[in-house]
């Protein structure tokens, strides 16, 4: 199932991508409003449940893509993930992952456009892979952290290489541009 955040005629939707555009669940599921709320209410099957048998109410041309959650209250990422990518940036894999934020902000829609600041020559994009959760944990044993996994999405990442290189605070310099991230369009589960 391809689950999608959209807008449409200025009114914000959820629903399931399928061949023929999409199959609108805003309000097919009591309670919830958006696919945060979905995810976060484990009802992943009622939604299914939902769109089985229907047509689809619009045409992708007809909507706006939305980012996948775009009322995220985290949006966590892990650097240096790729031992190729590392060796080619003169870098080496530690033993702990190198984690930095990125603000819900600048996160975009499929389709929508990169942004470069004016005060930058360097965008820089990379594809990855987004992992969404669906609920939140702590001291999650290996066993069990895939329990924890709503779905997952191409997630193209921009980077203004010019000031993570030349600031020492690269955090800050990964998390404060413009709106410049942009996953594929839908999450699948």
């Amino acid at each position: 199932m391809k689950l999608s955040s959209f807008t449409r005629n200025g009114t914000h939707g959820y629903g399931v991508v399928d061949a023929n555009g999409i199959i609108d669940l805003t309000t097919a599921i009591d309670g919830v409003s958006d696919l945060k709320g979905l995810l976060e209410s484990d009802r992943l099957a009622q939604a299914a449940d939902s769109a089985v048998g229907r047509s689809a109410d619009f045409a992708l041309e007809d909507i706006e893509f939305l980012p996948l959650i775009p009322n995220a209250s985290k949006v966590i990422c892990v650097a240096v993930n790729y031992l190729a990518h590392a060796r080619e940036a003169g870098r080496t894999i530690g033993d702990y992952p190198v984690l930095f934020h990125r603000h819900a902000q600048t996160q975009i829609g499929h389709q929508q456009p990169l942004l470069v600041p004016k005060s930058s020559e360097q965008l820089d994009f990379e594809g990855e892979i987004a992992v969404i959760l669906g609920k939140g944990g702590a001291h999650i044993e290996p066993e069990d952290a895939m329990d924890y996994v709503a779905g997952y999405s191409c997630y193209n990442e921009g980077s203004i290489r010019d000031w993570q290189f030349h600031v020492h605070n690269t955090a800050w310099a990964r998390t404060s541009m413009p709106p410049e991230d942009s996953a594929r369009g839908w999450l699948h589960r």
